[in-house]
């Protein structure tokens, strides 16, 4: 049996039995969370409703699957949803593991992606300024996240018409 880290919560789950069976401690098929979008979706759901089960809905891993639903909600343009997920997921992180872990940090960026995606650029700039704040405290100035923070404000800015902002932020990326 091999252990199989791929980067995403439900994955570092996933072990490969019998030559190329894919299975989940959870007993989840692997196939079946990357299929169809909605159907993933779905997947997801389930997945995280079994890991609860199992480590309970304050658990790091939980909690990473809580964030990994919400991304693929906001592929598939489900924006409500997507916000209550990374809202759940944040007072998790900020309880389990603080305002500053890494993770916590990507959630707040999460929240501003959505919001950019809805053109509510207050909202947006309000959590990337959180994550920007604490990406540059734990992270640095010139860590990837830090960066990718710094970008995403850039393009809210320019998007508002704001273009003084927007180039200081595309300036401070580079």
């Amino acid at each position: 049996m091999y252990f199989l880290n791929c980067g995403t919560a439900h994955e570092l789950y996933v072990f490969v039995l019998d030559w190329g069976h894919f299975h989940t401690p959870l007993d989840i098929p692997f196939a079946e969370l990357i299929t169809s979008d909605g159907e993933r979706i779905e997947n997801y759901r389930d997945l995280l409703k079994r890991i609860e089960r199992v480590l309970g809905e304050e658990n790091a891993v939980t909690l990473e699957t809580l964030d990994d639903l919400g991304c693929r909600l906001q592929e598939n343009g489900e924006y409500e949803e997507a916000i209550k997920a990374y809202e759940r997921c944040l007072v998790g992180q900020m309880k389990v593991l603080g305002e500053d872990h890494k993770n916590t940090l990507m959630t707040l960026n999460n929240l501003g992606v959505v919001y950019d995606d809805l053109n509510n650029d207050e909202k947006a700039l309000e959590y990337y300024e959180r994550a920007l704040e604490g990406s540059e405290r734990m992270l640095g100035k010139n860590h990837p996240s830090t960066l990718d923070t710094v970008n995403n404000m850039a393009g809210v800015y320019c998007e508002a018409h704001d273009y003084k902002k927007g180039e200081e932020m595309c300036q401070r990326a580079l």
